[in-house]
């Protein structure tokens, strides 16, 4: 970082990594785990950040990162990179501001990643709960059809520019109320790559489908999906089987992990 954005950064107290990590005066968006905070922060200017902070970062994800193509990197360093492209792709979504990371013994043990916040009236999946269930209106059909397109659209974008999500749930989709913005978040398991195989392809839509309700979703619904996605090219029923199996085999580990007590944050019923 460097001239105004230092400068900036410094201004609000967010250009050293001790002083981002210890950070107290901010508000929890997301359930706070051991491992990992998710904040939000309003600076002087009356704008809107995103803070996320990893505390002892297992040596299990690193290899992981490494064996899937990110290096010895952290979730914030792969959030970073795949937004970057994201954003050069075009695809809405927050943009990053600043990179924190501390190693030890060869390893990234801590890290942060601050982007810009976006003005948005909750999750995709919350919208459904609020429009959907019951007898939904014309004009929440129109906009969960709007919806629905620009998902498509959006994950067809990111898999031809080289983005898998890893997490494309109906809860990592930020909307406006009226059917008008749509924002992809949360890229911290993400891959950049040349080419996206069809495993992960399979796996980001499959994820989608498993997390939304099958009350609130229609085979119209997912035919249009599945024609957006696909464009020009003719639909796969191969990939599709393999999409419907996945999202299945999902669920099923869903339910049994609620029967355990175990919260699930993605799948619905």
């Amino acid at each position: 970082m460097e001239g105004e954005e230092q400068s900036f950064l410094e201004r609000e107290g967010l250009a050293c990594f001790a002083d981002v990590m210890e950070r107290s005066d901010c508000v929890a968006v997301k359930t706070v785990l051991p491992h990992r905070h998710v904040h939000s922060l309003e600076l002087s200017d009356g704008r809107t950040v995103f803070i996320k902070r990893y505390f002892s970062i297992p040596w299990f994800q690193a290899l992981r990162n490494l064996l899937s193509g990110g290096g010895w990197s952290s979730p914030a360093r792969r959030e970073w990179n795949a937004l970057r492209v994201v954003n050069q792709l075009g695809i809405p979504t927050t943009t990053p501001l600043a990179l924190g990371e501390e190693s030890r013994g060869g390893l990234v043990r801590r890290a942060f990643v601050i982007t810009w916040g976006v003005e948005s009236d909750g999750s995709l999946e919350t919208w459904m709960y609020r429009h959907l269930d019951g007898v939904p209106t014309r004009e929440s059909v129109v906009a969960k059809r709007r919806f629905v397109e620009r998902a498509a659209k959006f994950l067809r974008g990111m898999h031809e520019g080289g983005v898998n999500h890893r997490d494309f749930y109906l809860g990592h989709l930020l909307h406006r109320e009226n059917g008008d913005g749509l924002w992809v978040v949360d890229f911290d398991r993400a891959d950049v790559r040349e080419h996206v195989p069809r495993r992960w392809r399979v796996k980001d839509v499959a994820a989608l489908l498993a997390s939304a309700a099958p009350r609130f979703v229609t085979r119209t619904d997912q035919l249009r999906f599945l024609r957006i996605y696909f464009g020009e090219r003719r639909i796969d029923r191969a990939f599709v089987r393999d999409v419907v199996f996945r999202a299945l085999r999902v669920r099923g580990r869903s339910r049994r992990k609620a029967e355990l007590g175990v919260p699930n944050f993605h799948v619905n019923d």
